[in-house]
């Protein structure tokens, strides 16, 4: 995710690669094997079988990315991945349900074919590239553009500082009534609605549910992108971690220097993510006892408790289940702990579940049948006379990726430059350290595609 790591490391932008510490997203032996212990306690199997996914997946995949015409002109983008295994690639249904365990969360083949082959082609990537955690927290990028745009030294010391304005809900937005503006208007700590403000452009970067949940008659936009504000499928998340006063896992890595690693499961837990650091044997240690997403993060955030209005407790219903599916996973292993140690050994928790956020409605843009097809594509157009765009994750090709909302947010500021006419202000554009650094456009960027984008549009 190239956007990604040239925003963090790059000198003329944030320039904070020190915070970039390689994360070790599996431990393997000499045979290219994971030591972490793996668990499908619902199978009478070791591992579920998803060779004829694989297979399957794989023709089409050949298909998508070197005939993408043709594989939308053959009506594939209308499936979900289960209708496509299944009706057209030939699967049962258990070797569908097999493909489904082997390769991602419960009932995520539901989502559509065109989003399993991006999700599909971006981890695979992904595997063969190192991956980064940064140190203090994602938070940290944040933080560091606020402070960035709010100084008075970048990009220069001429320009002026920007200041950024937290936690002021907009609850409206509307063409003004001579329409060179659109208004948007905010609400006080007590949800009053404030006097609106005009500007002369506004890139929405919220999730479909806050966007949703504002007042947006006075845009006059089109049904479609109504129908897509309201209908863009998400994906669900629930992540659990758990601070031991031991790091007992340390018991499956073969050396004192290995850390890390991910172990998979079709236990409530799903996904367990082991630190990829050590912070000494007598240091408390975090493990992420659960990572889950779809059907399977639905069924964990029944057990998450509005941590706003409670603390953590460790008689929290999620806290016994993840310790007695870290007794199940680790069963196998030489020296497996019981729930009685793990009771034990526990020091704290939290838990987070993205469908209950109300800054997302959920975790992150994953489209159903037919959305890229018939919903990505105007989605990428201007409003009220090229004075309203909207950009982020949802609406780019890599969904869940801090990369896609970058990638997003970089079409949309080219596209309302062409549409103004400001072709020296996107050669600079091009030529800045955004995108893919100096010269390069971010991936999901076509010259050719832009220009119509900006012909068509800004009705």
């Amino acid at each position: 995710m190239a956007s990604t790591l040239n925003l963090i490391n790059n000198p003329k932008l944030l320039n904070i690669p020190d915070k970039l510490v390689e994360y070790v997203y599996r431990v393997l032996d000499a045979n290219g094997n994971g030591y972490e212990p793996t668990s499908f306690w619902y199978s009478n199997t070791k591992s579920p079988d998803g060779s004829a996914f694989e297979t399957a997946i794989a023709a089409v995949l050949t298909q998508f990315t070197t005939q993408t015409d043709q594989y939308y002109a053959d009506g594939n983008d209308k499936y979900s991945t289960r209708d496509y295994l299944m009706l057209k690639a030939g699967l049962t249904y258990d070797q569908t349900m097999s493909g489904e365990t082997s390769d991602t969360s419960t009932g995520l083949f539901d989502q559509a074919l065109t989003e399993t082959l991006c999700d599909y082609s971006d981890f695979n990537a992904a595997t063969k590239k190192p991956w980064y955690r940064l140190e203090g927290g994602m938070s940290v990028v944040t933080d560091t553009m606020r402070s960035t745009v709010e100084g008075s030294s970048w990009p220069d010391t001429t320009t002026p500082s920007i200041k950024v304005t937290c936690s002021t809900p907009v609850v409206a937005m509307g063409l003004s009534s001579d329409g060179t503006a659109i208004e948007v208007t905010t609400a006080d700590q007590n949800g009053k609605p404030q006097p609106p403000t005009q500007y002369g452009m506004v890139f929405n970067t919220t999730a479909m549910a806050p966007l949703q949940r504002m007042d947006i008659q006075g845009l006059g936009l089109d049904d479609e992108i109504l129908t897509g504000i309201r209908a863009l499928s998400y994906d669900r998340a629930t992540k659990v971690a758990i601070k031991f006063k031991t790091r007992w896992w340390a018991s499956f890595y073969q050396g004192n220097d290995k850390y890390g690693g991910v172990s998979s499961s079709d236990l409530p837990i799903s996904n367990v993510v082991y630190p990829s650091w050590d912070d000494g044997a007598d240091s408390p240690n975090v493990l992420m006892v659960s990572y889950s997403w779809a059907q399977d993060a639905s069924r964990m955030a029944a057990l998450v408790p509005d941590y706003s209005k409670v603390a953590p407790q460790q008689s929290d219903a999620i806290v016994a289940v993840c310790l007695q599916g870290l007794v199940k996973l680790w069963a196998g292993q030489p020296k497996p702990p019981s729930f009685d140690d793990l009771w034990g050994d526990y020091a704290a928790h939290h838990a987070w579940a993205w469908s209950h956020d109300p800054f997302t409605g959920g975790a992150f843009a994953l489209f159903g049948p037919g959305q890229f097809s018939n919903l990505y594509p105007p989605f990428q157009d201007m409003f009220c006379g090229n004075k309203f765009t909207m950009c982020g994750e949802a609406l780019s090709a890599h969904h869940a990726w801090i990369s896609g909302a970058l990638d997003s947010a970089y079409g949309a500021v080219l596209r309302w430059l062409l549409s103004r006419d400001m072709f020296v202000e996107a050669a600079k554009l091009k030529l800045s350290p955004f995108g893919l650094g100096k010269g390069e456009h971010a991936e999901e960027i076509d010259e050719t595609l832009v220009h119509w984008t900006v012909k068509l549009s800004g009705k």
